[in-house]
């Protein structure tokens, strides 16, 4: 960052710096031991300037706004308090430097709830790890290493250390956990490490529906975001009363042993899995795995009309029109192609996505959400056979434009 930014950050703050006012209202920023009011002006200006240091030289790799917004606070703080002596310029200027030198990996566990495995394996940039004794030492030991280095008394320590015993067990014991490095701060680091794994889940809940029968509601997940639960329903009439209940989400767990994994790689999950680990991917890797990620978001929805939805999304993703053509059309005679080798399959094919297509716009469009069940898990099928095809030529494609173009010259051969 040049002397110009940093002198534009630095009038910025000063700008903020005038605009202050002590406290008189609610709400009113307390920090580093100064309290004030500021404008909703100010407020948007000082954001901005968050924003405008998180550019730099791609700090969004490595820092949260969170803790950026720490950082220049402080600094803020020092010039409402000091605001004829402050090196405010030099302050920041060293604040960039800093950044910018910043090394720390920071290791970060994850619970997924609805996995069950006894071994770890790698998926995308996630280990995964059942929570065992072996593991839950591992966390306990690089806990204690950090606790033992601060300033309490050792009886301090010993209480602690037991009070974070007990909280890793309950949150990590017997579950599976997905274990992710990432070299950032550690607010970022629970960030990317989230998006890492919910990568990760996408291509399990692909999986499972290759590996479980498509009516079976595997719920995969980080915890609390789709969990199974079970509700009660009454029903009652005049004379009589009608307890029941509903299941949601499958009693089992999605078990993963040596069968499971042999059946994920021969439907390509570990050819998307090493995609996810490398630093940059294809254009055509890119699609595959939005593809997926929407074939899972599919799978989470508890209407079955936004399902239906969703799934096309999916396809739409794989496929792109060429100027002039429907997507509608383009959609539906790739799917074709590419998993049907004759003419009366295709031709089927075909009706069936234009129909679904009409049954999308009347849900999107319309509020109809009579889609059938025998539709949605067709589609659903369907879908995922594609994905399979899709993956497997992953290796000869470089972009979603030559995929297109090698289903045309399959429509003319």
């Amino acid at each position: 960052m040049n002397k110009q930014q940093i002198s534009a950050i630095s009038n910025a703050l000063r700008k903020i710096a005038e605009d202050v006012t002590p406290v008189k209202s609610f709400p009113f920023q307390l920090h580093d031991g100064v309290a004030y009011n500021i404008s909703n002006e100010s407020a948007v200006l000082f954001n901005e300037q968050i924003n405008r240091i998180l550019k730099h030289s791609d700090f969004t790799a490595k820092f949260s706004s969170q803790f950026l917004e720490k950082k220049l606070k402080t600094i803020l703080s020092e010039l409402l308090q000091n605001t004829q002596t402050y090196a405010l310029e030099e302050e920041l200027g060293k604040l960039v430097s800093d950044l910018s030198e910043y090394r720390d990996q920071t290791e970060v566990f994850l619970k997924i709830e609805g996995l069950q495995i006894d071994f770890c394996f790698t998926l995308g940039k996630a280990r995964l790890s059942p929570g065992d004794d072996d593991l839950l030492y591992y966390i306990e030991m690089r806990t204690w290493k950090i606790v033992k280095e601060t300033r309490h008394t050792d009886e301090e320590k010993v209480a602690i250390m037991n009070e974070l015993k007990d909280s890793i067990k309950k949150e990590f014991s017997g579950d599976c956990i997905a274990i992710v490095n990432v070299d950032a701060e550690p607010i970022r680091a629970r960030e990317i490490a989230k998006e890492e794994v919910g990568r990760s889940i996408d291509l399990l809940r692909y999986a499972s529906k290759a590996l479980y029968p498509l009516r079976d509601d595997m719920r995969v997940g980080l915890k609390g975001d789709y969990p199974k639960s079970r509700r009660q329903i009454y029903a009652i009439s005049q004379n009589s009363f009608n307890p029941g209940q509903d299941n949601l989400g499958s009693p089992r767990r999605f078990r993963i042993d040596e069968n499971a994994l042999n059946r994920m790689e021969k439907i390509g999950v570990f050819i998307i899995s090493d995609a996810l680990a490398k630093n940059s991917v294809t254009k055509y890797e890119e699609v595959l795995i939005r593809g997926i990620h929407w074939f899972s978001v599919s799978l989470t929805q508890t209407e079955t009309s936004n399902a239906f939805l969703f799934l096309i999304v999916a396809l739409e993703s794989l496929f792109s029109p060429y100027s002039g053509q429907s997507i509608a059309g383009t959609v539906s005679e790739s799917v074709a192609f590419l998993i049907s080798a004759n003419l009366k399959g295709r031709k089927q094919l075909i009706e069936f996505i234009r129909k679904s297509y009409n049954k999308r716009s009347k849900v999107a469009h319309g509020g109809n959400k009579e889609v059938s069940e025998s539709d949605y898990y067709t589609l659903l099928s369907l879908v995922g056979e594609v994905l399979l095809v899709c993956i497997q030529r992953n290796e000869d494609f470089i972009n979603q434009k030559e995929l297109m173009s090698w289903i045309e010259d399959m429509k003319l051969s």
